[in-house]
This record gives C-alpha cells, sequence and structure tokens, in this order.
C-alpha cells in the first residue's frame, strides 16, 4: 500500500518535529548542574567519577568545556574512566546529527 503524502500529514509531520525539537532543549541540563558533574570527574572514587561522566553524555550538554575534559579523561590509563569518557563523547556527537 503506497503511502500518499497530503498537507494534513506533512503538518503533523512538522508539529511532530518541532514538539521533538522542544522536547531537546526542555530536558538540557542547567550549567550549574554540569559544573557540579564537571567537578566530580574530578573525583579519586571510580564509581562517582563515572556515574558524572555517564550522566554528562546522557545529558545533552555539548559545550566545549564539557568536551575538552572528557577528551582529557579518555586519554587515562584507568580504562574504567577512559572508556566511560569515551561512550559519553559518542552520545554527545550521535545527539549533535
Amino acid at each position: 500500500k503506497s503511502m500518499r503524502y497530503s498537507r494534513q500529514n506533512i503538518s503533523c509531520l512538522s508539529v511532530s518535529a518541532m514538539f521533538i525539537t522542544k522536547i531537546k532543549v526542555r530536558f538540557e541540563m542547567d550549567s550549574s548542574v554540569v559544573s557540579r558533574l564537571l567537578e566530580l570527574t574530578k573525583r579519586a572514587d571510580n564509581k562517582t567519577a563515572v556515574a558524572a561522566i555517564q550522566a554528562l553524555g546522557e545529558g545533552g550538554p555539548t559545550s566545549q568545556e564539557v568536551v575538552d575534559r572528557l577528551l582529557e579523561l579518555s586519554r587515562r590509563s584507568n580504562e574504567e574512566i577512559s572508556v566511560a569518557s569515551i561512550s559519553a563523547l559518542g552520545r554527545i556527537y550521535r545527539r549533535r546529527r
């Protein structure tokens, strides 16, 4: 069955795209949250640092400060920290598309 695009269908698609865009903007992290998460990545406790790194990757902050910190952490000899950082960078850049 072929799908025909009517003006109504296209309008619905446009409204859906605008709604999704607004949702993305609404769920961006507050700068104070991002600052705290960046601080937590400096903790010696791996569980805390990894949780903060994962949150930065999930939360959508794409500031240069966040990207630079994640790049720095990806070069660490601690495998758990570097893997979490690489994954977070991947999530951030997938969302940028």
